[in-house]
Formats: C-alpha cells, sequence, structure tokens
C-alpha cells in the first residue's frame, strides 16, 4: 500500500509485539507510529491517536453528509476536506497474544475498532499463531482472513 498510495491517502499505526518486525517501517512517511511491546506509553498514545482519527470521522460524515467511505475519498481528492490529514488508517497489530496477555485493558477499544472502524476508513489488521486467539468481538467482525501457517493444524 505504501508503495501503490500516498502518505495523504493511507497511513499506518504499527503496534509490534512481534519481536521487532515491524520497527523498520517507521521511516515511511506513510507511518504515524511504531510501539513496541516494552513502550507502553507509546502503545497509549497510538491507541488513543487511533481512537480520535474515528471520533473525528464520525463527526466530520455526520456534519457533512458523507455517506460511506467512497463518499469521503472521493470528495477528499476533489478537495473538500483539504485540512483533513488522514486517509485510510490501518492498524497493524502483530502479535495478538500480547494484547490478550499485556493489555488486557485495550481488548474493548480493539472490539469497537473492528467493530465501528471500517464505516470510517479506519482498518484492523492482525497477526495471530492461532485464530481462537482473537476475541469474538474482533473475530465477527474479521472480513478477510489469511492464512499463511497455523500454530495448530485444527485450524
Amino acid at each position: 500500500l505504501a508503495l501503490t498510495h500516498s502518505p495523504r491517502e493511507v497511513q499506518f499505526y504499527c503496534l509490534d509485539f512481534g519481536g521487532g518486525s515491524l520497527a523498520p517501517l517507521a521511516g515511511l512517511p506513510h507511518v504515524g507510529s511504531v510501539a513496541a511491546r516494552v513502550d507502553a506509553e507509546r502503545i497509549g498514545r497510538t491507541v488513543a491517536e487511533i481512537t480520535a482519527i474515528m471520533e473525528t470521522r464520525e463527526k466530520l460524515f455526520l456534519q457533512h453528509g458523507v455517506t460511506s467511505m467512497p463518499d469521503y475519498r472521493a470528495r477528499r481528492a476533489a478537495g473538500e476536506f483539504a485540512d483533513e490529514p488522514h486517509g485510510d488508517v490501518f492498524v497493524v497489530v502483530d502479535g495478538w497474544s500480547t494484547v490478550r496477555q499485556d493489555h488486557q485493558d485495550l481488548m474493548q477499544t480493539f472490539t469497537r475498532i473492528a467493530s465501528r472502524g471500517l464505516n470510517y476508513g479506519v482498518h484492523l489488521i492482525v497477526t495471530t499463531a492461532r485464530w481462537v486467539e482473537l476475541t469474538a468481538g474482533v473475530r465477527d467482525q474479521s472480513g478477510t482472513r489469511i492464512e499463511l501457517r497455523m500454530g495448530d493444524p485444527i485450524e
């Protein structure tokens, strides 16, 4: 996406709980944040920023009669929302089991992002070794599932 879209069109906010594999992305102009597992303060700020983007976008849609993300994208491309800094926002959570183990306080927020975010151009991308690690609220909202290699063959 970073190769085919401008930083105005797409942004990434990464929670890197998988051992640092997302750290090299921090230098891309598309990336708002890469928060490592050990940086609780940055994790909190990143999640708060994503939540604020969703809330701002929801108000903007209501105030300006935006009916959908395709409508928003078209109107923004035509210059209507020139001051709006965010296009489609991708929240990348690498290592979902860490969220479940170390950040239980964020589970409800991620469920809200999964259930409401797509309507406002906020996409949740999660990596997990086991499909069953995802909470029902997140799993049920996952429209696309890509399996590379699962930890348990019965999954």
